[in-house]
C-alpha cells in the first residue's frame, strides 16, 4: 500500500547521507525504496518539509497519536512499531494549525519554531480541498436536493388532485360491483357483460386520465427548468404576454412564433453563419452554448429591448457563458433582420396609405393628402476623447454630444423604414434630407408635413416629382401670430404627435439608451433601421375610430 510504502521509506538508515536513496532494510512491499529525510510522513509529494519547516514525531505516547492521524490499522501498527525501534519521522509544518504554533526558538535555534503543549497534527493532506471548494460543494448538493424536493412534492400534488380521487372512488365503486356480482348467486349472463363492459370503460378512463396527469407533469418540469435557464424560448413561451411585451417589440407570443416562422422559411434561421462585429465568421464560439436557432433569436430581442450588455447576459446565463458568443449573436442576427426587412418591407403604395388615413388627420391637413411625416431623432452619445469628433458630434439643440437620424411615418400611422444612415449632431435637418435623397422614395404629388426646423420648401419644389410641403406658418419679424395662424399651428400640432410618439417608441428600444457606446456607432443606422420595421409590431399609433377616408369619400366601418 502507498501509505505503507512511504512509513518504510521514511525510516531513517544510520550512516546515511541525508537525501541519498536505499532500499528500506525492513521488509517492504516490493518495488519500494527509502526516499531519505526530505520527505513529510503523509507521502504527498508536494509536501517538502525543509530545514525550518519541520518537526520530528516524538518516541513516546505522542509521537504514536501523531502517527495515528496519518495512519489506520495495520499501517498504524507497523509504523509504531518502526518509531520505537529508533526509526525517525518528519511532519511538515503545514499539517499543523496556526493555534498550535506556540512561539520563535531561542539559542542557536532562533529560526525554529515551537509547538504548544500537546499539539499534534490537524490535516491529513495538505492539498485537501479549501472552505470554498467545500462550500460551493455543498451549495451544489443543497441545490440538487432543493429540486428533487420540488420534483417530488410537484409528483404528489399531482397525484392528489380531486379529479384523481374522484376517478379512484369510482374505480373501487366498480370493483365493489362486480364482487357483488359474482358473489351473488342469481347473476345472468347480461349483468355480468354490463358490469364487464363498466369495468373497461373504467380502465379507459383511468390510463387516459393517468396519461393527462404524466403530459402535466411534464409540462410543469419544463416550465420550471425554462425558469432556472433564462434567454430561451422556452423561457419566453412560459413568460406569456407580459414577458413578451417586457422583452421583446411583440404583443403576443404567438405574433413573435408567427415571426420567427416567417423568418425561417426555407431554414434560413437554422442555416445562418454566426460572424462578430468584422463579419469574420465565428460560428464555433457563438454557438458554443445556444445552439438553438430560435434560442439566439429571442437572446437578440433581449439585449434590443433590454440593453444589456454582453457581459452581464453572460453572467445571468452561467456555466462558462461567453461574452463574445452573445456579441456574435446579436451582430449575427441584427443583420439577418436587416436584410430581411429591407428586402421585405418596400415603401407603401400612395394611394393606399391616402385611402387608410383617419378622417381627422386629413380635415386637419385640409385633404392636402399628406403621405409622410417627418421628424429627427437624436441619440445621446458619449463623450469622445477626440476634440475633432466633439465638435462633429455636438449638437446646438440639445446641448451635448449626439447622433442623428430621420423617421417619418405614413400619414395613416404606419412607421417608415425611412433610411439606414445616421450623422454627426451637428448636421441640420435639411442637410440631412439632401444627402440622405428621402424624396426620391416619394411619387409625383405627394406631400410631405414637417415641422419648422425643416426648411426643404425650395428643393421640394425644384425637385423632378413635384413634392408638397405642409409645415406650421413662421412668424414674421416685428408682427404677431394671426388667429388664423395659431389655428393653423394647433392643427399642424395634432397631426404631428403621432410621430412623436413613434420617436418616444423607438427610444424605448434598451440597445439606444443613453449615452449610447461610440464602439457600437458602426452599427447605429442598421440598429435604427431594425427598429424602426419592428415598431410596427406594437400597437397602432392612431385610431381612425369608425371612420376613414377612401379617395374624396368617407366610409363608415
Amino acid at each position: 500500500m502507498a501509505a505503507h510504502a512511504a512509513v518504510e521509506a521514511l525510516a531513517y538508515v544510520p550512516g546515511q547521507t541525508p537525501g541519498k536513496r536505499r532500499p528500506f532494510s525492513v521488509s517492504s512491499p516490493k518495488g519500494t525504496a527509502s526516499w531519505g529525510l526530505h520527505r513529510c510522513v503523509c507521502g504527498d509529494n508536494k509536501c517538502l518539509p525543509t530545514q525550518n519547516n519541520y518537526h520530528a514525531v516524538p518516541n513516546n505516547a505522542r509521537g504514536q497519536t501523531w502517527l495515528a492521524v496519518f495512519f489506520e490499522g495495520e499501517e498504524l501498527t507497523h509504523a509504531v512499531a518502526e518509531l520505537t525501534k529508533g526509526k525517525k519521522f518528519r511532519v511538515s509544518r503545514e499539517h499543523f494549525r496556526p493555534k498550535d504554533i506556540s512561539s520563535a526558538g531561542t539559542g542557536g535555534k532562533k529560526n525554529r519554531v515551537r509547538l504548544a503543549p500537546g499539539a499534534r497534527p490537524h490535516l491529513r493532506r495538505v492539498n485537501s480541498p479549501t472552505g470554498s471548494v467545500k462550500r460551493a460543494n455543498a451549495k451544489q448538493r443543497a441545490n440538487a436536493k432543493e429540486a428533487r424536493d420540488r420534483d417530488g412534492r410537484a409528483a404528489r400534488a399531482a397525484r392528489h388532485t380531486p379529479a384523481v380521487r374522484a376517478m379512484a372512488r369510482d374505480i373501487q365503486h366498480n370493483d365493489d360491483l362486480l364482487c357483488d356480482f359474482i358473489a351473488a348467486s342469481n347473476v345472468t349472463k347480461e349483468q355480468l357483460e354490463e358490469t364487464r363492459a363498466q369495468l373497461r370503460q373504467t380502465l379507459r378512463e383511468k390510463h387516459a386520465l393517468e396519461e393527462e396527469l404524466h403530459v402535466t407533469r411534464e409540462t410543469d418540469l419544463q416550465r420550471r427548468r425554462a425558469e432556472d435557464e433564462p434567454f430561451t424560448w422556452a423561457w419566453m413561451e412560459a413568460g406569456g404576454r407580459e414577458r413578451v411585451q417586457a422583452f421583446t417589440p411583440f404583443m403576443s407570443f404567438d405574433a413573435l412564433k408567427a415571426h420567427f416562422a416567417l423568418l425561417n422559411w426555407n431554414n434560413a434561421a437554422l442555416d445562418l453563419k454566426y460572424v462578430d462585429s468584422e463579419g469574420v465568421s465565428r460560428a464555433r464560439h457563438a454557438t458554443a452554448k445556444l445552439k438553438s436557432a430560435r434560442d439566439n433569436y429571442i437572446l437578440f430581442f433581449v439585449v434590443l429591448c433590454t440593453g444589456m450588455t454582453a457581459s452581464r447576459i453572460a453572467q445571468v446565463k452561467g456555466g462558462g457563458f461567453r461574452r463574445q458568443a452573445v456579441s456574435n449573436i446579436f451582430i449575427t442576427w441584427l443583420l439577418f433582420l436587416y436584410e430581411d426587412f429591407k428586402a421585405t418591407m418596400p415603401h407603401a403604395d400612395k394611394d393606399v396609405v391616402l385611402s387608410c388615413v383617419p378622417q381627422k388627420t386629413a380635415n386637419r391637413y385640409r385633404n392636402n393628402k399628406v403621405y409622410w411625416i417627418l421628424d429627427a431623432l437624436e441619440i445621446f452619445l458619449e463623450t469622445p476623447s477626440s476634440l475633432a469628433l466633439k465638435a462633429a458630434f455636438w449638437s446646438d439643440y440639445k446641448h451635448t454630444e449626439t447622433a442623428k437620424a430621420l423617421i417619418a411615418i405614413y400619414a395613416c400611422g404606419a412607421v417608415v423604414p425611412l433610411t439606414d444612415e445616421a450623422w454627426p449632431g451637428r448636421i441640420s435637418d435639411p442637410e440631412c434630407v439632401r444627402v440622405s435623397r428621402i424624396l426620391e422614395h416619394l411619387e409625383s404629388g405627394t406631400t410631405v408635413a414637417a415641422d419648422k426646423g425643416f426648411t426643404i420648401a425650395q428643393q421640394c419644389a425644384q425637385h423632378a416629382r413635384n413634392i408638397g410641403l405642409a409645415h406650421p406658418p413662421f412668424k414674421l419679424r416685428g408682427m404677431d401670430f394671426s388667429e388664423d395662424d395659431c389655428d393653423e399651428t394647433s392643427r399642424h400640432a395634432n397631426a404631428r404627435i403621432h410621430v412623436e410618439r413613434a420617436v418616444k417608441r423607438l427610444r424605448e428600444f434598451g440597445f439606444l439608451d443613453p449615452p449610447y457606446s461610440l464602439r457600437n456607432l458602426d452599427i447605429l443606422g442598421r440598429v435604427l433601421f431594425v427598429c424602426t420595421c419592428l415598431c410596427n409590431y406594437g400597437s397602432p399609433l392612431t385610431f381612425a375610430g369608425n371612420q376613414r377616408t377612401v379617395g374624396e369619400g368617407v366610409v363608415t366601418q
